[in-house]
Formats: C-alpha cells, sequence, structure tokens
C-alpha cells in the first residue's frame, strides 16, 4: 500500500515533469582522478559496509569513516579546501533524516515496529501471498 500510494502521489505531482521531452543525445564525459577517486571510495564503503553488516555491527560508523575518508583523498589528491564541497552540502536534508531516525525509534520503543513484525510474520504463515 505504501509503494502504490507513493507512486500516486509522486505521479499527481511530478506529471508536468515526467510529460517533459527526454534529452537522448548526451555526450559521455569521462571521469577525471578525483572522480575515479570517489568511484572507488564507493566501492570501498559498499565493501566495508557488507563485512559490517555480516559481522552484525551497526553501520552508520563504517558509513561515515568510508565517506569522510573518501572526501579527504579526492580533496587531497585535486589540492582543495573542503569548503566547496561543505557549501553544497545539502543541510535542509538532515533535520529530515534526523526526524525519521526518531520517529522510527519512538516506534520501536513504543512496540509499534514488534507488533507489526509480529503481525506479518503470522500472515506470512498463514499465506505469503496475503502478507506480500
Amino acid at each position: 500500500m505504501s509503494i502504490v500510494t507513493t507512486f500516486v502521489i509522486l505521479r499527481l505531482t511530478q506529471r508536468k515533469d515526467l510529460r517533459q521531452a527526454v534529452e537522448t543525445d548526451v555526450p559521455a564525459v569521462p571521469l577525471t582522478r578525483g572522480g575515479m577517486t570517489a568511484a572507488l571510495g564507493i566501492a570501498a564503503t559498499a565493501t566495508a559496509l557488507l563485512m559490517a553488516s555480516t559481522l552484525d555491527t551497526q553501520l552508520g560508523p563504517p558509513t561515515a569513516g568510508a565517506g569522510l575518508a573518501t572526501a579527504l583523498v579526492v580533496l587531497a589528491m585535486e589540492r582543495k579546501a573542503p569548503w566547496a564541497i561543505l557549501r553544497r552540502v545539502s543541510w535542509g536534508v538532515l533535520p529530515l533524516v534526523a526526524g525519521l531516525f526518531v520517529l522510527v525509534e519512538a516506534l520501536d520503543k513504543s512496540g509499534v515496529i514488534n507488533t507489526i513484525a509480529t503481525l506479518l510474520r503470522d500472515e506470512a504463515q498463514r499465506s505469503t501471498s496475503a502478507a506480500a
């Protein structure tokens, strides 16, 4: 239901933009040295997250550490100060993400998540298609 609702709302609110023509003749721009380093950093971050997940540890610290290390390496290679990156960060997203974490934690502490998980598990035992 949530996926269908999200789709319908996005379709209705974004229909004007979706009707625009899609540019097909887009020149390919090769990655710079910094771009290649960032791509390798993303791959290293994915590997670190897989390892952390395998070890059943929290994913936040490895993600933050790998992102910071990648940014520092790219900045060092390009010989640039971090101020340009900090100015372009979408700071308005941080309160949203923090609010979502608080909301999920509140749902967990109140028992709502556990109740929903139990209901879903019980329904899946009866009928996986109905649970889906």
